[in-house]
């Protein structure tokens, strides 16, 4: 028997011998030299293992790795479809466990593996924070007038997000000397939802 189940197994010429080896077997008034005994064959255990993965906000997924089985017997699992894919869509800066996976479950495994119990060791995918610039923009006034509202531009923002989804203020350098030049100075927080944030 090579499948999993249960056989009763016969045993013939059973000889017994002494701590020296010796055939000892005609001392014995039972003389059955013969016996049976079920035997039993479980399933398997083999586990599935998915790598992680990252990728930047706004990216394409990456290429996933294939999925490895550990130890199996002979060719029994070369047909298994380990590519990967996610279980969840999320585009998110954040880390999502257990959302690599293969097509198919552990129970749907087992009905068609039946000699082997299946472990799914999923893969966690984690989208990291993509980088934005806020740049301030060169600006001028007449002496003597109230400055005008400075403005900057931000580069990098991706998935189609808007320019609003950064926050940041703009303050100058103090002065008011003609033909001097003040800095323009942009301020915030650098991290923002999806994004780390760069002032220059």
């Amino acid at each position: 028997l090579t499948n999993v189940g249960t056989l009763t197994a016969s045993v013939t010429g059973i000889i017994v011998r002494d701590g020296s080896g010796n055939d000892v077997t005609n001392y014995f008034t039972n003389k059955n030299t013969s016996s049976t005994a079920p035997i039993e064959i479980t399933r398997k255990p083999v586990t599935i293992t998915v790598s992680d993965a990252t990728k930047v906000y706004g990216d394409d997924d990456p290429t996933f790795e294939y999925a490895t089985i550990s130890d199996y017997i002979g060719s029994d699992l070369n047909s298994i479809d380990l590519s990967v894919d996610r279980s969840k869509d999320d585009e998110d800066v954040g880390d999502y466990i257990g959302v690599l996976i293969i097509n198919d479950s552990e129970n749907d495994l087992e009905e068609v593996y039946t000699n082997y119990d299946f472990t799914l060791d999923a893969g966690d995918f984690t989208i990291d924070p993509a980088e934005v610039t806020v740049t301030a923009i060169a600006d001028s006034k007449i002496y003597g007038d109230a400055d005008p509202k400075f403005e900057a531009k931000v580069s990098g923002l991706k998935n189609g997000d808007d320019i609003t989804v950064i926050k940041y203020t703009l303050t100058r350098t103090e002065g008011e000397n003609v033909d001097d030049d003040y800095e323009i100075i942009p301020n915030g927080d650098s991290v923002q939802g999806n994004y780390t944030v760069k002032y220059e």
